[in-house]
């Protein structure tokens, strides 16, 4: 499945969205979209070795926190600030999700954390794919020792 389509759902939802419940989804899809599609391109920009020695065999074996991970100290200043917006739009995401008492997740936030998720999801399709590659097996290798 194409990670844009949650995008998509995120502005149906948006657009329609009369509740809480569709505001906290917006958001949720939002981060999801973003997430999915830089984990795609974290497993495809990095050679098979680094990530096998980090216990990563497919896409879906790398989680939320060491996506992340992988890119926030990287040299390359725009990576290291993709982690720290993919950490803002999960950390939203979280209090979306699981902070049920918490209140304030309205259409604004909503629109918000979506503009949000779109200016990151454009930031990606501009990345240096080999740039990128090379973050991640950095961070492996000096965690992984390899």
């Amino acid at each position: 499945m194409d990670p844009d389509i949650f995008i998509e759902t995120a502005k149906l939802l948006l657009r329609s969205g009369t509740n809480e419940a569709d505001f906290r989804s917006v958001i949720s899809r939002a981060y999801y979209a973003c997430f999915l599609y830089l984990r795609e391109i974290a497993f495809s920009s990095c050679r098979t070795k680094a990530m096998n020695a980090a216990g990563i065999y497919k896409s879906s074996d790398i989680g939320h926190k060491s996506l992340a991970a992988f890119f926030s100290n990287a040299p390359e200043n725009s990576l290291s600030q993709l982690a720290r917006d993919l950490k803002d739009l999960q950390k939203t995401r979280n209090l979306a999700d699981y902070e049920l008492k918490r209140s304030g997740f309205n259409k604004k936030l909503a629109s918000d954390v979506l503009d949000d998720a779109v200016a990151f999801l454009e930031s990606l399709r501009k990345l240096d794919r080999e740039k990128f590659g090379a973050a991640m097996e950095s961070y492996i290798r000096n965690v992984y020792k390899t």
